[in-house]
């Protein structure tokens, strides 16, 4: 009987000991919900990603900051909203100060985009957007997590 015991003894006292972790809460973002909320889904490449002179501060100690970047997208369909043959998608890239780096907790789910190659590339992507002033666009899951409102199309392998 006190072998049995012992397991359930250990499992208690690691609940006991375990550290706490941080995280931040997360919406989910399912496609009924990215089109509900969309002013605009399109399928485009990405072009070229400039600066904006626009910084938010994420510091929390390490030194982190948002930088508003402007991606501009060669449209090549559009399945909600209208929009010209480009659009200028305004988001934000995680950046650090020099030689105070560190490490983030509950960090923003940013992303950026290889504009190397153009209307050549053979990625294109599905963007879940809201209009913006100045006739821009932003992600429709927000700032801090606009990886929720993209999704990444390659061709079909044939075998």
């Amino acid at each position: 009987m006190r072998a049995g015991c012992t397991p359930l003894i250990v499992m208690l006292g690691l609940l006991i000991v375990q550290p706490s972790a941080n995280a931040r809460l997360v919406e989910a973002w399912p496609y009924e919900k990215l089109t509900k909320h969309s002013d605009l889904i399109v399928i485009a490449v990405p072009l070229k990603t400039k600066a904006s002179a626009e910084r938010v501060d994420f510091d929390r100690g390490t030194g982190a900051y948002l930088q508003a970047v402007v991606t501009t997208f060669a449209v090549k369909a559009k399945l909600k909203g209208e929009c010209g043959a480009t659009i200028d998608v305004v988001h934000y890239q995680l950046k650090f100060e020099p030689k105070k780096l560190g490490v983030i907790e509950d960090a923003p789910n940013t992303l950026s985009f290889d504009v190397e190659l153009g209307d050549k590339a053979e990625r294109d992507y599905c963007l879940f957007l809201k209009a913006t002033k100045d006739k821009q666009f932003g992600f429709v899951s927000g700032r801090d997590d606009p990886q929720f409102s993209v999704r990444e199309l390659r061709p079909a392998k044939v075998k």
